[in-house]
């Protein structure tokens, strides 16, 4: 199937129904039947929590270094990057330029 493709309506009804069945059968032969269905859903999907945070680590780290300057302005098509000064070491000390600040946030608006 093509990525643009969706399956036909028989097959999605046809899981659709057949899922119900099983959990609505499992349910009327005996409530707690139901319980150990619960928990192996939960212990399948618990190892999934670290590969969703590996992902998102590894997203957020592609994105640090893809832009390494800051995200691209809007308006300016991301041409122009916003302003973005580097870590500067303890021992430095480094006073903000408002003036320049103020006239960068009143230039994006």
């Amino acid at each position: 199937m093509a990525p643009d493709e969706s399956p036909a309506h028989w097959n999605i009804a046809f899981w659709l129904i057949l899922a119900g069945v099983v959990s609505l059968s499992l349910y009327f032969i005996n409530p707690q039947s139901l319980k150990p269905l619960q928990t192996v859903s939960i212990l399948t999907a618990f190892p999934l929590c670290f590969v969703i945070y590996i992902v998102a680590h590894s997203f957020i780290k592609q994105i640090n270094q893809d832009f390494p300057y800051g995200f691209p302005a809007p308006s300016d098509n991301g041409k122009i990057y916003l302003d973005y000064s580097p870590p500067i070491a303890a021992d430095q000390k480094h006073q903000p330029d408002t003036e320049a600040i103020q006239a960068q946030s009143s230039s994006l608006v």
